[in-house]
């Protein structure tokens, strides 16, 4: 008797799984009929819609993704703002004119690093077109839904207040250097402790990439601080397009930057060349001509060179100071050789 209760419970439970994926494929495929068969176009809000059901369709991998809702008033007339926006993310970013002027993007990263591409993203809006203000919201799968509708819904709450963009957030609390968009000195440092106490305790292999501006001083001097700054925002955003999302990336000084990923020292050496070979081809404009500039890098790494955070950044500006032997544009991994320039370090941070 008993047996027989359980196994008709088991298939009723069966049973209503069965029904609550056949229901869900149902709704997917009406979404997708209704924009092969309607007679007029579908709405850019139910396109926004259609793709994110595509993402979540059964039978479908699914893996995290971010769903970002932009409110832009201000563009100037002319202006693309889907093609401005998508210059911003990164290439596997979709961005989508949805109504009422809004923009839907899908992202390809997680809940943990949602604030930080919205940060980068409203940084950069702000920078390149100061006059619009710019309102956010953002939602993540699966942890705040897993449907096309929920999220989107959840996405568009988040839009009630305006972000507070990089360039116009100079207070203490504001996360973001206000002239590059990236992390500043006292929340990167804080943060590099956190990331690497996190990659230690999941025995994951993390390094650190310490980043200078060659002769930035006599860039200033020679051009004018407009250039110099110009010089600093090119780097920053070198840095953001060439790294990973989850990368850590923060200005520590005047001229110089930190970048923390979760690879080894040899791995961080592939992403570190090429940051230099858009470096090299970087150009800042000045009348007819151009500026150009050099950086030099140096990589250290757990286990490689160290566990500790400090540690770690003694011997990545050790290896900086190598690179400065080898001249511009060097990348250079620490090694025993270069132990003798851990006595004389030229920075004070950790």
């Amino acid at each position: 008797m008993f047996t027989a209760l359980v196994q008709t419970l088991l298939l009723a439970a069966g049973a209503f799984v069965v029904f609550a994926l056949l229901l869900s494929y149902l709704k997917y495929e009406q979404l997708s009929d209704r924009a092969r068969k309607a007679s007029t176009a579908i709405s850019p809000r139910d396109a926004f819609l259609l793709e994110m059901a595509d993402r979540l369709g059964i039978g479908r991998r699914q893996t995290p993704f971010v769903v970002v809702v932009v409110s832009c008033t201000g563009w100037p007339e002319g202006t693309d703002v889907v093609e401005w926006t998508q210059r911003g993310l990164r290439r596997t970013d979709r961005v989508r004119l949805l109504n009422g002027g809004r923009l839907g993007i899908l992202a390809n990263t997680t809940a943990d690093h949602a604030q930080t591409l919205v940060d980068r993203l409203v940084a950069y809006l702000s920078d390149k077109q100061p006059q619009v203000q710019v309102r956010v919201g953002w939602a993540a799968f699966p942890q705040d839904g897993e449907s096309a509708s929920v999220l989107l819904q959840a996405a568009e709450a988040g839009l009630g207040r305006p972000a507070a963009a990089a360039a116009d957030s100079p207070d203490e609390e504001a996360p973001l250097d206000p002239l590059t968009g990236v992390l500043r000195p006292d929340q990167i440092e804080l943060a590099t402790h956190k990331y690497v106490a996190r990659c230690r305790r999941d025995n994951m292999p993390v390094s650190l990439m310490y980043v200078d501006i060659v002769q930035l001083a006599r860039i200033n001097e020679r051009y004018g601080a407009d250039i110099g700054d110009a010089v600093l925002k090119n780097l920053a955003d070198i840095l953001q397009h060439s790294l990973r999302e989850e990368d850590l990336i923060g200005r520590l000084g005047d001229d110089d930057f930190l970048v923390v990923a979760a690879c080894s020292p040899a791995e961080a050496q592939k992403p570190a060349e090429r940051v230099v070979d858009r470096v090299r081809e970087a150009a800042i404009p000045l009348g007819v001509s151009a500026v150009h500039y050099a950086i030099r890098m140096g990589i250290a790494g757990s286990p490689d060179h160290g566990t500790g955070t400090r540690e770690l950044f003694a011997r990545a500006e050790a290896a900086w100071s190598a690179a400065r032997r080898h001249g511009p544009n060097a990348v250079v991994v620490f090694s025993d050789q270069y132990r003798n320039l851990l006595e004389s370090p030229s920075r004070d941070h950790f």
